[in-house]
């Protein structure tokens, strides 16, 4: 129980940090640098697999990074902190793009958390064997077509 509560904290806080983007599919640089709080916008970022742990790439546009020790925002330019914590926002990645990615998560181990498909919103998270060091966050908005990944160096290790 105890584990559940703390994964469904986690998704709390992913919804909480990742929650920067437009409801406009056109949004323009100069808009995404005003809502990304407290990260940079980072137009046309790569997926940082080296602080993702096994995390899958998704497909889509990877729009932002956002690290974190603890609840403390670890500046973009800041090569030496490791985070435990990264938020990474994808946009244009799809309904059917999204549900493959929720897909690859489970078929990674992936399981213990909160699952909801209402058809327009997909929210997931699951940690391998109960250990919240290795743990995902999952949501998909299909109205935005903006997803956010929440994970950490250790995401998929067994």
């Amino acid at each position: 129980m105890n584990t559940n509560k703390a994964i469904g904290l986690l998704v709390l806080l992913a919804f909480m940090l990742g929650g920067c983007g437009s409801n406009s599919a056109n949004n323009s640089a100069g808009d995404a640098a005003a809502s990304a709080t407290p990260s940079e916008a980072q137009a046309g970022a790569a997926w940082p697999s080296q602080l993702m742990g096994k995390l899958p790439e998704p497909k889509g546009t990877v729009t932002d990074v956002s690290k974190y020790l603890g609840t403390k925002y670890i500046a973009s330019d800041d090569t030496t902190t490791q985070p435990d914590m990264v938020v990474v926002a994808v946009e244009g990645m799809g309904k059917d793009n999204a549900a493959a990615y929720l897909q690859q998560l489970k078929d990674l181990g992936f399981s213990g958390g909160i699952e909801s498909n209402n058809g327009g919103k997909i929210a997931f998270s699951g940690a391998i064997n109960g250990d919240l060091k290795n743990a995902v966050n999952f949501d998909f908005n299909a109205e935005t077509g903006i997803a956010h990944i929440t994970g950490s160096p250790t995401s998929g290790e067994k």
